[in-house]
């Protein structure tokens, strides 16, 4: 008689010591024991998860297979597997929701192109555009605007900082989530579990970095439309460091300050490793 097989499925994350994968990733983990006894097996399939390394960050799926649907239907992936674990083994398959590339003591295959003001040069050159001289620039000894375009003065703001690592600033995003972590054995914190009043403060806190960067943006600008003929002014948000922020927030960020407000944004583009939004001023 043939021993049973059951599988144990968890979603979890690399603890600091995995060998092989990074503690902000997350995988869905899939156990094959074989054994006589159901809760036997789940114990084995614990213990190999910690040994591997992984922390569980939710619920296991629990479930007993049946011999003649693995062996005539499955894939020859899981039969190997059901077949590893009929010797009494705990097998692990894992399959991470991030790339192959991001592991640990591996260069990525692909690197994206640094991103920065000598690129944005470029960029504003050939749409017909210029940096002001150093002595525009300087003029009045005033905060200026970086560029003109046609009739308007632009300012370049990239954001190299990931904002939620300044010290300080991580203490209200806990007190948003911990009351989402209680009671449970396990907790999975997403902002999508907040209530809207919660998400709303929870884009205040993300947003304020760059609010501040709206309101310093708004001077430089006011200071450099005294050109002749530039009646008009703009922001070129590009954020290289601030993951923890999406676009959108970016775009929809608006000073605080009465009288300093912007329009939202002319234009906004997203990739895996920049973001960039343009605003119009007023």
């Amino acid at each position: 008689m043939s021993i049973p097989v059951h599988r144990f499925i968890v979603r979890a994350c690399p603890n600091a010591n995995h060998p092989k994968y990074f503690g902000w990733q997350t995988a869905l983990i899939c156990f094959f024991v074989g054994d006589a006894n159901r809760e036997r097996a789940f114990a084995k399939a614990q213990d190999a998860l910690h040994k591997e390394e992984w922390l569980p960050i939710g619920a296991f799926r629990k479930d007993t297979l049946i011999a003649s649907i693995v062996l005539d239907e499955g894939k020859a992936e899981v039969v190997a597997a059901y077949k590893e674990a009929q010797g009494g083994k705990a097998v692990l398959r894992a399959r991470t929701d991030q790339m192959p590339m991001a592991t640990k003591g591996r260069l990525p295959f692909m690197k994206a192109p640094r991103i920065g003001e000598f690129f944005l040069d470029k960029v504003v050159h050939r749409a017909g555009g210029r940096k002001l001289t150093s002595g525009e620039a300087d003029a009045q000894h005033r905060r200026n605007a970086d560029y003109i375009v046609g009739d308007s003065v632009i300012e370049l703001k990239d954001i190299q900082e990931e904002g939620l690592l300044v010290p300080g600033r991580q203490d209200r995003p806990a007190q948003l989530f911990g009351s989402l972590g209680r009671g449970g054995e396990y907790a999975s914190l997403s902002p999508e579990d907040l209530s809207e009043i919660e998400w709303r403060q929870y884009m205040d806190i993300l947003g304020r970095p760059i609010q501040n960067q709206v309101k310093s943006a708004a001077k430089q600008i006011k200071a450099s439309r005294n050109h002749p003929g530039k009646s008009k002014g703009g922001v070129i948000f590009l954020n290289t460091g601030y993951s923890s922020i999406f676009t959108q927030k970016i775009a929809s960020s608006r000073p605080t300050r009465a009288g300093s407000s912007m329009p939202p944004p002319h234009a906004c583009r997203s990739s895996p490793r920049l973001d960039w939004a343009g605003r119009a001023a007023p």
